[in-house]
């Protein structure tokens, strides 16, 4: 068997590394020493033989049993001497190493197999052991699932007490393997969206016969593929034991980054001006949260956003927006430069100077932070602030211009800001909000505040207006629970959700029999079913844990059930803002 020794990222020898650097340095040495010993020792005891092979077929005996021309005892070389002791030592060492790795294995095997109530995480790379790291940093109990770990993964996991299962994470005895049947999550961190995608296939045969519900979350990078599949998790129904969540790094990173930058009105009242440097999946989904959030401040009577989006495929992309979001034209005023983005700074510096921010979402960080610097050397009279995303170590990149223990490089007045992507988006708490339901359940409520200001109310006098950000935690998870449910409404007559495909395609309920009051019945019963589970009754007001509206559908008074088909025919609007529509695939149920 031939032994291989790993380093770690920083060039580090690894701790199984070294140990078997100090066997087989020791090994060496007693089969030297015997070499040397017999050679002197072998001419005075001419009954054995004396040539190479004979005196290294005696050194390699030393390790196992004491050699023949020793056993008679009497004086001996030192190099000898110390050999014959020698190398048992080192036999008995490497066989306790050999005993000990195979019961940490075993402990490990027996650790994740018995596991209660803990997440498995799936995958090799360096998201997977970040969210394995932070998880750990919580107090949960984790296993890890590698094909192949790596020196950095075994020792992080050792260090944490993790316990790795390895191999192929899309097959069903490894899933058993770490307890996957007993588990509270999943997630399927490859870099592949298709080995997710089975992996969550896998999950969910090993999880059939569960009474609990499990989630699972998987990460599909690629963006057609995650919208398709999206749609059709929106549209599934009946399996209430396993929830699959599909997930994107790029998107939560630029969610994460959206929510810490928000937009404001200008002094003067005039709308920000945004400039997204860089198209590729990540900045193509900031450029859309912008867009989505700013919408509420249209509903409210305020300009339209100014987002200029550059990049090799600016046009390309703006044309794909104004297809799939035909109402973006009353968000924003968006505007491309089809542009290299290393040639940015030197042709296009007028739109640089016209920008209150930039953002730049290079392909590799390198290219990023010298865009990023190149930007500011431009502005250096102008007060902007320049946000450069990076792929990881955004927060040791950013302490180095903003550290309070001493940075090492100007900070140029505060305007340079370093965001690490995957740092933000590989967070337990991130991935679990659900992209999907997220941005449908933000839809709904932008729809909710369109529809009150329509109707003369505030934020001050209704505190439901909040925007998404400001929202307190409860009225979001309402939101959400619509949003989660509207999959399930749609199948009863007959229609799913789809990605947006085709905005010349307008989707209309049908009035015979009437699918909007249908629709309404059923949103009612949810909601009604939701409030109960929570501890609501019957009450002639608002207050406490009482609601005038917890009646039967029939007993609702007609403003009441309104507000339900208000909600019902605004869905086709809500979806498109998400991002998908609906398509009908067959006649109603019955």
């Amino acid at each position: 068997m031939v032994s291989t020794v790993s380093t770690s990222a920083d060039g580090r020898i690894s701790s199984m590394g070294a140990r078997l650097l100090v066997f087989g340095g020791l090994a060496a040495l007693t089969v030297a020493l015997g070499l040397v010993g017999f050679s002197a020792y072998l001419p005075t005891h001419p009954e054995f033989g004396r040539s190479f092979p004979d005196r290294l077929f005696y050194s390699i005996q030393l390790f196992f049993v004491a050699a023949e021309p020793v056993k008679s005892g009497g004086p001996m070389p030192l190099a000898l001497n110390v050999a014959r002791f020698l190398g048992p030592i080192v036999t008995a060492s490497a066989v306790i190493e050999l005993i000990a790795a195979v019961f940490t294995a075993q402990r490990q095997q027996w650790r994740a197999r018995l596991s209660r109530r803990h997440v498995v995480v799936c995958g090799s790379g360096g998201d997977a052991l970040l969210l394995v790291s932070r998880m750990r940093g919580q107090g949960t109990t984790v296993v890890l699932v590698d094909p192949r770990p790596t020196d950095e993964a075994t020792s992080l996991c050792r260090r944490i007490r993790v316990p790795i299962v390895v191999g192929d994470p899309t097959g069903q005895a490894v899933l058993r393997g770490a307890g996957t049947a007993n588990a509270d999550t999943v997630y399927a961190m490859s870099s592949s969206s298709v080995a997710n995608t089975s992996i969550a296939v896998a999950v969910r045969a090993v999880t059939a016969d569960r009474q609990t519900p499990l989630t699972c979350f998987a990460l599909v990078p690629d963006r057609d593929l995650r919208a398709a599949l999206l749609a059709r998790g929106l549209g599934r129904t009946g399996d209430r034991g396993f929830r699959l969540v599909l997930f994107s790094t790029d998107e939560i990173a630029a969610r994460v980054l959206a929510q810490n930058n928000p937009l404001k009105m200008g002094t003067t009242g005039k709308a920000p001006h945004v400039l997204i440097a860089g198209l590729d999946d990540f900045g193509q989904t900031l450029a859309l949260e912008f867009a989505r959030r700013w919408r509420v401040h249209v509903n409210l009577r305020r300009p339209r956003l100014v987002l200029t989006v550059a990049g090799p495929d600016a046009t390309a992309f703006v044309e794909l927006l104004h297809r799939r979001f035909p109402s973006l034209d009353a968000v924003c005023d968006v505007r491309c430069v089809s542009t290299r983005l290393t040639s940015l700074v030197d042709e296009h510096a007028d739109l640089l100077e016209a920008a209150d921010r930039v953002f730049v979402c290079a392909g590799d960080d390198v290219t990023g932070v010298k865009i990023g610097l190149s930007v500011l050397r431009v502005l250096r009279d102008h007060q902007i602030q320049v946000t450069v995303r990076v792929g990881d170590h955004g927060a040791e990149l950013d302490e180095a211009f903003h550290g309070e223990r001493g940075r090492l490089f100007d900070d140029i007045s505060g305007s340079l800001r370093i965001f690490g992507a995957l740092d933000e988006a590989c967070r337990p708490d991130a991935i679990q909000a659900g992209v999907a339901v997220e941005e449908i359940a933000r839809s709904l409520h932008d729809e909710y505040i369109a529809q009150a200001t329509a109707n003369g109310a505030t934020p001050s006098d209704n505190p439901s207006m909040e925007p998404w950000e400001e929202l307190i935690e409860d009225l979001k998870e309402a939101n959400r629970a619509q949003a989660r449910h509207i999959g399930e409404k749609l199948s009863a007559i007959g229609c799913i959700v789809v990605p947006a495909f085709d905005d010349k395609a307008s989707f209309a309920f049908r009035t015979a029999p009437d699918e909007v009051a249908r629709l309404a019945r059923l949103e009612h019963l949810r909601w009604v079913a939701e409030r109960r589970a929570q501890g609501y009754v019957h009450g002639p007001n608002r207050e406490e844990q009482m609601h005038p509206n917890l009646l039967d559908w029939d007993e609702l008074p007609e403003s009441a059930r309104e507000k339900n088909r208000i909600f019902i025919r605004a869905l086709p609007a809500v979806l498109t803002g998400a991002g998908f529509q609906i398509l009908r695939i067959h006649s109603p149920t019955s």
